[in-house]
């Protein structure tokens, strides 16, 4: 008896580890079935589906990004209250027939802003009778306090707005505010930043002005004629603006780029009913909370209106921007004619539905229980809008964890009797787990080891126009490294296990690692925690589950049947993460060709993409483990990743920048034709020069440049002992981010662009006995102060600023305490900018060599002192890979 009783304890004890190990002995009937169950897949063929999986996401991408609906043209026949591109198509075109609309120019604060008034006469002469329509011109002065990439004050003095009022019908004392600018930046046509948006709002209020709609609640309109003089116009609007009292939400719509989808990427502070009402509302909703999350970060040098709503106003609102085509941005190629048709009709219906919706909601007035919370939202490719509460975000989340804790749980302990027990269960997870953080980790170290690597080369940003580069810079090698490490793997430490099992035990350690990564982010509040959510939720419940509850059928004998179950989990969120990342890489590769010399852009960009690349690669890892010739895949991409690679480095294909007249791409060349004087303090000048001051915008430091224009061979790098900010005339704080030690100067004639006047009026004792210093100073229509107290000395008030004054970020190896202040105006003032100074003085303190370094820039932006003959010999020595960004400037340096 005891004979079978062994035999029938080894069958049952087989049963029970054959998915663990493989067989000890070594018969023909086991060989046969190890081949059968360790080499499932040819994985030529299974990555090359996989491959064609992704491609055809990334191609259904494309097309929907890509698409837009039927501009609609206004015909004598035409209803009147449709929304039409072709009058907003007309009032775009006007918008750039004066050329960049820069504050202070007559293109802005005539030409445009007469344009808009008249527009709005008319559309108030031909309104039906229930509507009324008032129109209100505002011409503001203020000052505030801003960190907008430093900490500086903003001063101005005569900006304009125009703001239109359509009452409610009802009787309602509340309001919506939709805002847009119609100033540019400099050199710029401004289409995209910000005309588009005006025009669409012009059309907006026709629409209204002919609909027989009562509107509840009353609508404003803000044109806005400074947001690129650093917001100063909305400002004095919610600031100062008599209708600002009722207004409870707004919508700012701006641009980081021109055309496209129009894209909701900040929302609030709280009151979730703006997403939900937003989602509910919009034709063609696009949108993510992701996109917040980044844009709050600081990491994105851009900001909008909807800060100065947000905290001068305390309002809630929705911010909507177009980010396509970023190339253009702020450069004179930002023109109408990259406006996709149809751009302006989608923004329309979008926007005219939002402002319905909002406008006629309850929550408007008072929102209740909704003032509270936020909205987790994102849009499934353009098609509809998915949302709900963060408080129902944590539900899910820990319901989801709940279920996979259970679930390593119910194996480590045999809870569940119909499984097989595995009793290294939970030491092989561990152990997989391990092993797939090492797979991320390597997969970033190789976009970094990349990254340095032409670095080393000086082929940096090869991506920049050619953006197809980032496969054979990033992608292809990190795969490369990932099939090895596994490879690797497989043949050493998981040889003894059987390819399912081992398939099993890295399919359960990405679920279970997306699940921590989950929880970690919803217990610090981060909405995009949404993301491992769907790397969770998909692979347990349409994998898992499903082969659980068929767990009778052959997977293993179909497993083509298999493969489709399992890529059919991840289509969810590999579209998701195929279409976010699609939209993060819109946005960044333009932006880091204007984001300094400080920061490695393909460093930046190569873990962006490794980022993107463990979301989509973490399940398909599991599959290496079922599949044969993997060394033929490897062998495979690594060629073609070298060939790519040393095509690179070593040919045009490598080259960053692209004059490319239909799809520009080019180097952004910030020059300024600068005069600089410094003088003691008896006013006696001690130093004048003048010469072109190229300042690079990326990572490159213009050595393209300097190799295609001989003439910069001569030119000297800035030296930081002039004055206070080193001596040079920045129009914003920004030395931390674009070091003038990395910028070129060189020597030409100096301009004759009329003096900025500065005159200490008086020095006296406060109130408190603080050294008080009043001063005036006339000049340009933009002039910046930087103001360094001498050692021992301290700024301790001014008049600037109702608040102590905070100075401006500093590069590391330059060692002064220096406060900036941003000074512009539209019309030219009657009086000069009168300012004072308080300083807190030793009494040991030797006066007569001063107490304080005044450096005072100006700043000519527009009409003809913006050129000079110096100049414009320059540029036309420029390459046609280069789009000119310039003005004349002038730094005076004042010891008082």
């Amino acid at each position: 008896m005891s004979a079978p009783m062994n035999e029938s304890f080894a069958r049952k004890r087989r049963k029970e580890t054959d998915i663990l190990e493989k067989p000890e002995n070594d018969c023909h009937s086991n060989q046969n079935e190890l081949k059968d169950t360790n080499w499932i897949f040819d994985g030529r063929l299974l990555y090359s589906l996989i491959c064609l999986f992704y491609f055809a996401i990334f191609v259904f991408v494309q097309y929907r990004i890509n698409h837009f609906p039927e501009p609609q043209t206004h015909l004598a026949n035409s209803p009147k209250d449709a929304f039409y591109e072709s009058n907003a198509r007309i009032h775009l075109e006007h918008f750039a027939l004066h050329g960049p609309r820069v504050v202070g120019s007559k293109a802005n604060e005539i030409h445009a802003y007469n344009y808009i008034h008249e527009e709005l006469k008319k559309i108030k002469k031909s309104s039906l009778p229930s509507k009324e329509i008032l129109i209100d011109e505002q011409n503001v002065t203020g000052t505030f306090d801003i960190a907008f990439l430093s900490d500086f004050v903003s001063v101005y003095r005569n900006i304009k707005n125009i703001a239109v009022k359509i009452t409610s019908e009802t009787g309602s004392q509340h309001s919506l505010l939709m805002s847009c600018h119609f100033d540019s930046s400099i050199d710029s046509p401004g289409a995209g930043d910000n005309a588009i948006s005006c025009a669409i709002m012009i059309e907006i209020i026709r629409v209204l002005s002919q609909s027989t709609t009562p509107v509840q609640h009353s609508m404003v309109f803000l044109f806005n004629g400074a947001e690129e003089n650093l917001l100063q116009a909305s400002h004095g609007f919610i600031t100062k603006h008599p209708w600002v009292d009722s207004i409870k939400a707004f919508v700012n719509i701006d641009s980081a780029g021109n055309g496209g989808w129009e894209v909701v990427f900040q929302t609030g502070p709280l009151h979730p009913w703006l997403t939900r009402a937003y989602a509910e509302s919009a034709p063609y909703p696009s949108g993510s909370i992701l996109g917040q999350e980044l844009f709050q970060s600081g990491i994105i040098p851009s900001d909008t209106d909807y800060r100065i709503y947000r905290d001068f106003g305390d309002i809630p609102g929705l911010d909507i921007a177009y980010i396509t085509n970023g190339y253009v941005y702020h450069t004179q190629n930002d023109q109408n004619r990259f406006i996709h048709p149809g751009c302006l009709q989608r923004g329309g219906e979008n926007l005219l539905g939002v402002l319905w919706k909002l406008s006629t909601s309850s929550h408007l007035a008072d929102p209740g229980p909704e003032r509270d919370g936020t909205m987790i939202f994102f849009d499934l490719v353009g098609y509809m809008m998915i949302y709900y509460p963060q408080r129902v975000a944590v539900v899910i989340n820990s319901a989801l964890m709940a279920a996979i804790l259970f679930r390593i749980l119910r194996k480590t302990f045999n809870i569940d009797r119909s499984d097989n027990h595995d009793v290294k269960y939970f030491q092989n997870l561990v152990k997989a787990i391990v092993f797939m953080i090492m797979t991320w980790i390597v997969i970033v170290l190789t976009t970094v080891a990349m990254a340095m690597l032409v670095t080393l080369f000086g082929r940096n940003m090869s991506w920049f126009t050619h953006n197809y580069n980032l496969v054979p810079l990033f992608l292809l090698p990190s795969c490369v490294t990932v099939l090895l490490l596994h490879e690797f793997l497989k043949s050493r430490l998981f040889k003894n296990n059987v390819s399912w099992y081992n398939e099993q035990m890295f399919f359960e350690a990405n679920m279970t690692i997306w699940s921590v990564i989950m929880v970690v982010l919803t217990i610090k509040g981060i909405g995009s925690a949404f993301f491992p959510m769907l790397y969770v939720l998909g692979p347990l419940f349409i994998r898992d589950r499903t082969l659980w509850i068929f767990k009778n059928r052959n997977w293993k004998g179909h497993p083509y049947r298999f493969l489709c179950l399992h890529m059919l989990s991840l289509l969810v969120p590999s579209l998701i993460t195929i279409y976010m990342g699609n939209a993060v890489l819109v946005l960044f590769l333009p932006i880091v060709g204007r984001t300094g010399t400080e920061i490695n852009s393909d460093i930046t960009i190569g873990v962006i993409c490794s980022l993107f690349l463990i979301l989509l690669s973490g399940y398909l890892v599991s599959l290496i483990y079922l599949c044969s010739n993997m060394k033929k895949v490897i062998s495979f991409l690594s060629a073609i990743s070298a060939v790519w690679l040393l095509a690179i480095l070593f040919t045009p294909l490598g080259f960053p920048y692209s004059g490319n007249q239909q799809q520009p791409s080019p180097m952004r060349l910030l020059s300024l034709h600068a005069r600089r004087r410094s003088h003691d303090i008896q006013g006696t000048m001690t130093y004048e020069d003048s010469g072109i001051w190229l300042i690079p915008f990326d990572y490159n430091n213009n050595k393209q440049l300097i190799a295609a224009m001989p003439q910069l061979q001569t030119a000297e790098k800035v030296q930081c002992h002039l004055g206070p900010y080193c001596g040079m005339p920045f129009i914003i704080p920004v030395i931390d981010m674009l070091h003038p030690k990395n910028s070129l100067y060189m020597r030409v004639n100096k301009h004759d662009r009329p003096d900025v006047i500065c005159k200490k009026v008086k020095t006296e004792k406060d109130e408190i006995g603080l050294t008080k210093m009043t001063f005036e100073v006339t000049g340009p229509d933009h002039i910046t102060l930087q103001v360094r107290p001498h050692h021992g000395v301290s700024l301790q008030r001014w008049s600037v600023s109702e608040y102590r004054p905070y100075p401006a970020a500093m590069p590391s190896d330059v060692n002064e305490t220096t406060y900036f202040v941003y000074y512009s105006y539209g019309e030219t003032p009657a009086t000069p900018w009168t300012f004072s100074l308080h300083f807190k003085v030793p009494h040991h303190h030797d006066t007569s060599k001063g107490i304080v370094d005044i450096g005072l820039a100006g700043h000519y932006l527009h009409s003809e002192n913006k050129h000079t003959l110096e100049m414009d010999t320059f540029l036309a020595q420029a390459p046609d890979w280069t789009t000119p960004v310039t003005w004349s400037a002038s730094w005076d340096g004042f010891v008082f």
